[in-house]
C-alpha cells in the first residue's frame, strides 16, 4: 500500500472519543473504515536513538506537519475538538502526539511531534506534604521540607542523603518507593552496625554464626543483607546461641566482621512510628526519678529503656508505678517534656531500624546521615540496568520492551530528587551501559552500541542507492576514532570530604570522591591519530568488572575506523523492516565500497513526498 494514512484519537465537541481517519488518495481497511481523502502535504519523520549524548552520530528525532486540504470546510468542525496531545499515527510510523494545528487558505496544517518529546518534561514526583501532627507522621512539618521532592532510588545507592521526614522519631528517608531497602546506615561517615559474622562461612553455608549483637532479635522470618551489598536473605531459625540458620545458602563466601544488617526490621509504616511513652515535664541530667505519660506496655524492673536523640541505654531499678519509673544510674544528658522514651527489646532496634524507604535512628546522629539502599524484585533481586529503566518508564507509562539487553550489562544505582527531565533519566541510565534507545509508540527498544554483525541481514547495491554521503571515518566528534576513553564509576551520592575520626582511612578517602575511574587507551591509535580524542564518560554501573566488559566493547567500537554514512534510498526499497540495531551490506564502487561495507542502521529520515528514506548507518 502506497497510500498515506493518518489517524488521531481525538475527543469531539461534546467530550466523547472519535478517531479521525485521513488518507491521500482515499483509502477503506479491512473493518470497513473510510480514510477521507484529505492528505496534500506528508511530514518527514526523523527516527533515531539515543546514545545519552556520547557520540555525535546520533541525533533527536522530530516530526513535521501533515497538511490536509479544507477548501470545501468540511474540516472547520474540527475547531471543536480536542486534538492536542492526542496519539496520531502515521502509516509509516507510529509514535506521534498532536502538538497543534493551524488553518490557512484552505488548508488545515496538523503539527506533530515525536511522542517521546513529552520526555523533556520533569518526571514525575511525589511532593512532602508537610502535614506531620507530632509525634506522628512522614511528612514533614510546614516550615522544613513542605513541597520538596520526594527521593527515589532505582537500582544499587550509596551513601543517599536521607531526608528527616520526623525529627520527633529520628525518621529518615531515603526513599518514596515501596520496593526499597535500606541496607547500612552511616552517621558522619561511621556506619551503624547492627550485627558482624563470626568467623569465615564458605559459599552454600546456611548457618552463620555473628556477634556484637546491637540489633535485638533476630527473628524467624527476618531479612538480613551482608556488606557484600548483593543478596537479601530470608532467616529460617532466628537467633539462637549467637547463630541463625538461612532458608538458603550463602551465594558467595563471607567472612569474619563482616557487618550484617535486619533489612524491613519494622513491619509496616504504623510500627515505624510506634513510640512507648512520653517524658511528662523537663529532667536535668542527674535525675533517676522520670515522670511518663502515654502507653499501655508495662515498665518492670529490669527493662532497657532510651530516650529518642540521646545514646545512652539505661536499666530500670523500679517499675513503672505512680506515672513514674526510676533508673539504676542517673540520666547523663537532660531529657525535656515531651521527648519519646523507648523500651529497648527485640521489636525496638538500639541504633537503627527500617522499613522500605524509611529507616529510624534511636539517637541523635553526631553529622550528616546517609544510607546505602537498592530496589528490589518480588524476590528481593536487587535491580540491575534493564530493570531501572523499565521502571522510569513505567513511571510515565511506557514500557520497556526487553529489559534483559540493558540488564546483561550489570547493576546501577540512579538516585534523584531534583527536578529532572525523564529523558535525562534514560540519558543517564543508557550512557552507563554503552547502549541506545529508541521508541515505537509508547514502547521504548534498547540495543548496545557494538560494531557491525557478521552476517548481514538485508543489501543495498549501487543501483537503489540516490546518493551516498560519507560523513566521518571515526566516532570521535572531530571525525576520527578514539584513542583513550577515561569512564568514572561505582557513585557515591554524598560526598564527604571531613567525616567522624573514627571513620576506617580506606572508607574516608573513598567519601571525598564521587566517583572511581577506569581507563582504556591505544598507543597505536594515538600515535596514527594525533587529533584523537579523549572520551570522558560518567556511568552509574556499580561494579569494575561490569565497567571493563561494558566499555572495553565501546572502546573497541570507537578506536577503529567507523564510517558514518548518509545514503538515500527510494522508499520501496528501504530496509526499516529489519528496525535501528540491525546489520546491512552497503555495495557500490563509490567510498570503496565495490566488495561491500557491513553498515549497521542507526537512523533514517522519511521524506514521503518524494517517496525517499535518508539512512543514516554506521560500520
Amino acid at each position: 500500500m502506497d497510500d498515506v494514512l493518518l489517524t488521531i484519537e481525538a475527543l469531539d465537541g461534546s467530550n466523547h472519543p472519535v478517531t479521525l481517519r485521513f488518507s491521500e488518495n482515499g483509502y477503506i481497511d479491512a473493518a470497513c473504515n473510510l480514510y477521507a481523502k484529505r492528505i496534500v502535504g506528508s511530514p518527514m519523520i526523523n527516527v533515531s536513538p539515543n546514545d545519552g549524548g556520547v557520540f555525535s552520530v546520533f541525533s533527536d528525532r522530530s516530526i513535521g506537519d501533515v497538511e490536509l486540504a479544507n477548501r470545501d470546510g468540511g474540516l472547520d468542525t474540527l475547531a471543536d475538538y480536542a486534538l492536542d496531545g492526542r496519539a496520531a499515527v502515521l502509516s509509516y510510523y507510529n509514535g506521534a502526539t498532536v502538538s497543534g494545528r493551524d488553518d490557512r487558505d484552505g488548508v488545515l496544517v496538523i503539527h506533530l511531534r515525536a511522542r517521546q518529546e513529552a520526555l523533556n518534561d520533569n518526571h514525575p514526583a511525589n511532593t512532602y506534604a508537610g502535614d506531620n501532627r507530632a509525634p506522628n507522621g512522614l511528612e514533614g512539618n510546614a516550615y522544613d521540607i513542605k513541597g520538596n521532592n520526594k527521593p527515589v532510588v532505582r537500582g544499587d545507592c550509596r551513601n543517599v542523603p536521607a531526608v528527616l521526614v520526623n525529627e520527633q522519631l529520628l525518621i529518615y528517608q531515603a526513599s518514596d518507593r515501596a520496593d526499597c531497602l535500606i541496607t547500612a546506615v552511616y552517621d558522619e561517615g561511621i556506619r551503624l552496625i547492627l550485627w558482624r559474622t563470626d568467623g569465615a562461612h564458605a559459599q552454600g553455608a546456611t548457618a552463620i554464626t555473628l556477634i556484637n549483637g546491637e540489633g535485638g532479635s533476630i527473628p524467624a522470618g527476618a531479612k538480613i543483607v551482608f556488606a557484600n551489598h548483593d543478596t537479601v536473605y530470608t532467616v529460617q531459625m532466628g537467633l539462637s546461641g549467637n547463630t541463625v540458620v538461612l532458608a538458603s545458602g550463602l551465594t558467595q563466601p563471607v567472612n569474619g566482621n563482616v557487618a550484617v544488617e535486619v533489612v524491613n526490621f519494622f513491619a509496616d509504616a504504623n510500627a515505624l512510628q510506634a513510640y512507648a511513652y512520653m517524658v511528662n515535664g523537663n529532667h536535668d541530667a542527674g535525675a533517676t526519678t522520670i515522670a511518663l505519660v502515654g502507653g499501655a506496655a508495662a515498665i518492670n524492673a529490669g527493662d532497657t529503656i532510651y530516650f529518642a536523640g540521646h545514646l545512652k541505654i539505661y536499666t530500670v531499678q523500679t517499675g513503672l508505678s505512680g506515672g513514674a519509673i526510676v533508673l539504676t544510674a542517673p540520666i547523663s544528658d537532660s531529657v525535656d517534656d515531651g521527648e519519646i522514651m523507648q523500651i529497648a527489646g527485640a521489636s525496638t532496634p538500639v541504633l537503627w531500624g527500617s522499613y522500605q524507604g524509611y529507616f529510624r535512628l534511636t539517637s541523635n546522629p553526631a553529622g550528616a546521615v546517609t544510607c546505602d539502599c537498592m530496589s528490589v524484585d518480588a524476590n528481593d533481586n536487587p535491580h540491575r540496568a534493564g530493570d531501572v529503566m523499565a521502571a522510569i518508564l513505567s513511571d510515565i507509562g511506557y514500557t520497556l520492551a526487553d529489559s534483559s539487553i540493558f540488564n546483561a550489562v550489570g547493576k546501577l544505582g540512579l538516585f534523584f530528587r531534583e527536578a529532572v527531565t525523564t529523558k535525562e533519566l534514560l540519558n543517564r541510565i543508557t550512557k552507563s551501559v554503552g547502549g541506545i534507545y529508541w521508541f515505537d509508540g509508547t514502547t521504548c527498544h534498547t540495543a548496545l552500541l557494538d560494531a557491525p554483525a557478521a552476517t548481514a541481514e538485508w543489501t543495498i547495491h549501487d543501483y537503489q542507492i540516490i546518493s551516498i554521503e560519507r560523513l566521518a571515518l571515526g566516532m570521535g566528534n572531530n571525525g576520527v576514532p578514539i584513542a583513550s576513553m577515561a569512564v568514572a564509576y561505582d557513585r557515591i551520592e554524598t560526598v564527604q570530604p571531613t567525616v567522624d575520626g573514627h571513620t576506617s582511612a580506606g572508607w574516608r578517602q573513598r567519601l571525598k570522591s564521587q566517583y572511581r575511574n577506569k581507563s582504556f587507551s591505544s598507543a597505536t591509535v594515538a600515535a596514527r591519530h594525533p587529533l584523537a580524542l579523549l572520551l570522558n564518560i560518567e556511568s552509574l554501573l556499580r561494579n569494575l568488572a561490569d565497567v571493563i566488559s561494558a566499555f572495553g566493547r565501546l572502546f573497541d567500537l570507537a578506536k577503529t575506523r567507523r564510517d558514518s554514512l548518509s545514503v538515500i534510498v527510494p522508499i520501496t526499497v528501504a530496509p526499516l523492516s529489519y528496525g535501528i540495531g540491525s546489520t546491512g551490506n552497503i555495495t557500490t564502487p563509490k567510498l570503496g565500497y565495490a566488495n561491500g561495507r557491513k553498515m549497521v542502521l542507526v537512523g533514517y529520515e522519511i521524506d514521503d513526498n518524494r517517496r525517499q528514506v535518508t539512512l543514516r548507518l554506521l560500520g
